[in-house]
């Protein structure tokens, strides 16, 4: 068959879009299959769904960047007038730990402020502080908990029992001890649903 723009030249490829039939000359070198008018749709195209896909990468970042904020926030203000200010210098102890939730904390505000602007260091630190949020547990005397925002926990006990837990206002505790609490592991989904959604993106981009 002859091109459908040169009819006195041979066709070498059919158009993978409007199925014309191509000589060397009218089909893309740089999109092998297309004719120029195709490949130009297909380059716009690609365009679109290329910003398209920015935009909602950037509207899940305002979102996340605004609930570590709030929760940082939260948390900050349940230890300032949470009625344990006079615990904070009871002893060495309990400093140190009212000081690392109050890091915590802070670092759940930075890393939202970081999600805003979008740094790159503010996905690397809401991973972090996400990941710290993810497991809770009582194992051996050692209670473990820490959450900037909300949590909706799968707690599994001794024997395989578990039960849903759920709560919108930020939590901490780490405490050691002979507490009457059975054993148990919690995990909780809303931080590793951010760690999917704040992951997928750059999994998708390198596609």
């Amino acid at each position: 068959m002859n091109c459908y723009f040169h009819p006195e030249m041979s066709s070498e490829v059919q158009c993978k879009s409007c199925r014309k039939e191509l000589c060397g000359e009218c089909h893309d070198p740089e999109i092998p299959g297309y004719c120029f008018f195709c490949s130009l749709e297909y380059r716009n195209n690609e365009f679109d769904r290329l910003t398209n896909k920015s935009e909602s990468e950037l509207n899940v970042h305002k979102i996340i960047g605004w609930y570590e904020i709030i929760g940082g926030i939260v948390g900050l203000l349940l230890i300032i007038f949470g009625g344990k200010r006079e615990e904070i210098l009871d002893n060495a102890v309990t400093t140190t730990y009212f000081i690392l939730f109050i890091l915590l904390y802070l670092i759940s505000i930075l890393a939202g402020l970081l999600l805003l602007k979008e740094d790159k260091m503010g996905k690397r630190l809401s991973i972090f502080i996400q990941f710290l949020q993810a497991p809770h547990f009582f194992v051996r005397g050692i209670y473990f908990s820490f959450v900037a925002g909300a949590h909706l926990s799968v707690q599994f006990f001794y024997g395989w029992i578990f039960q849903m837990k759920f709560g919108i206002v930020s939590e901490f505790h780490l405490k050691t001890g002979s507490f009457f609490y059975i054993p148990s592991v919690a995990i909780n989904l809303i931080p590793v649903i951010i760690i999917y959604l704040l992951i997928k993106p750059r999994k998708g981009a390198d596609l």
